[in-house]
């Protein structure tokens, strides 16, 4: 809702799956990945979607309540990292930082 309220256009995937469909199908300009969905968790749909051409592009920022995370979430591609719970405003920084690279 937050991120809608700041002008951005927001779709959601119920898994990680889904996720790597809707990045194929809509290119956007950025994704927040759970790490943690059913089907494929997010270092999975992450590591596929930096292994594809057409997707490898696209800055993906990891939200994670694993404390552990952060380097593996590095190691699969993410450009962005951010521990649940997670201020509104952190995640628009993080978004705007990643954008600007």
């Amino acid at each position: 809702m937050y991120l809608r309220t700041m002008g951005c256009r927001v779709y959601t995937a119920r898994d990680g799956l889904v996720a790597i469909q809707k990045a194929k199908l809509r290119h956007p300009d950025v994704i927040v990945m759970d790490l943690a969905m059913p089907r494929l968790d997010g270092w999975g749909a992450t590591a596929r979607l930096k292994g594809e051409k057409r997707t490898r592009d696209i800055p993906i920022i990891a939200l994670s309540a694993v404390q552990i995370s952060r380097a593996s979430a590095r190691a699969v591609g993410c450009d962005g990292y951010l521990a649940k719970p997670c201020m509104p405003a952190l995640l628009w920084w993080e978004i705007q930082a990643v954008l600007a690279h």
